[in-house]
């Protein structure tokens, strides 16, 4: 997700929404910090094609 080319979209949208790529969760915040450290976990990266789904947060009562 790019804050460069859509500022203001991760506090807006993103920081309280869950998010799908090809049906698998992705982890907003984790994969914030494996790009700012060291870690070698694989970030998400969207290809063509790929499924994209940002699902707001819900209320029941």
């Amino acid at each position: 997700m790019s804050e460069k080319k859509y500022p203001g979209i991760e506090k807006a949208v993103l920081s309280s929404s869950a998010i799908t790529v090809n049906l698998d969760y992705v982890d907003v915040e984790e994969e914030q910090r494996a790009a700012t450290t060291s870690e070698e976990s694989k970030p998400t990266v969207v290809q063509e094609g790929d499924e994209v789904a940002i699902i707001p947060p819900v209320s029941s009562g």
